[in-house]
């Protein structure tokens, strides 16, 4: 039996203990990090949530009255090519699981719980939401307009409509959840290839929770798919649609 959300309603017994939050706020995403911000404090379970951010003015204006743990330590904006190697590079991993959020992303009624929920369940490395931009986790035909809907109604209407099936995909949505085996396989991947053969080899899979959706249309995601193996390429990312 489920709430609205997809939540169980005995879920919460079910959960581990804690995991963490982060939200990832760049020069181009300053002006999103505010609707985010109260997002993530509102919708979320657990309020273990801090910042990992460019020390930029823009993000320092917005983050200025924040009572949270901010971490000034990314250098530059994370290139679409090295996006998790640029952030684990600056940010340690532990065995908690963390939630990486874009700012600038809108997400729905008890996001990270199941995200967190999915991840039990599965055992995968990592779980993502379906989203807006990204060509393959899309919802939406036309991903260069607005959904026209909020985030709630979309979430609400895949949890009523949409038949979930698992596929895989040899990527990460730039916002989603992390196990206990990133703060291993992190440390020893240097470049992203690296990681995804590390990954590859380890039989490691991800796979999101049905119907959860997030919004990230006014993110600068990567959208591209160019940099996907070929068709010999063994996928080993799973999603669910």
């Amino acid at each position: 039996m489920t709430t609205t959300n997809g939540l169980p309603v005995n879920l919460s017994e079910k959960l581990r203990d804690s995991w963490r939050i982060v939200l990832v706020a760049t020069p181009d995403t300053a002006g999103g990090l505010a609707g985010t911000l109260e997002d993530v404090r509102a919708r979320s379970v657990s309020g273990h949530i801090e910042v990992l951010a460019v020390d930029h003015p823009a993000v320092r204006e917005t983050l200025r009255a924040v009572t949270l743990p901010v971490h000034y330590a990314l250098t530059d904006t994370p290139d679409n090519y090295s996006h998790w190697t640029d952030l684990l590079s600056c940010f340690a991993m532990s065995e908690e699981p963390v939630v990486f959020l874009l700012a600038g992303c809108r997400v729905p009624a008890h996001w990270d719980a199941r995200l967190v929920a999915a991840a039990q369940r599965s055992g995968a490395a990592a779980v993502a939401p379906l989203c807006v931009r990204h060509p393959v986790l899309s919802v939406l035909f036309k991903r260069r307009r607005p959904p026209g809907l909020s985030v709630d109604e979309m979430d609400q209407w895949l949890n009523d409509y949409a038949a979930g099936a698992e596929f895989p995909v040899p990527f990460m949505l730039q916002s989603c959840l992390q196990g206990d085996y990133w703060a291993k396989a992190a440390a020893a991947a240097r470049t992203m290839s690296n990681w995804w053969r590390g990954c590859a080899a380890a039989a490691r899979t991800s796979s999101p929770p049905d119907g959860l959706y997030i919004d990230d249309f006014h993110t600068n995601c990567d959208t591209g798919l160019e940099f996907l193996p070929g068709p010999t390429g063994m996928p080993f990312w799973t999603a669910r649609r």
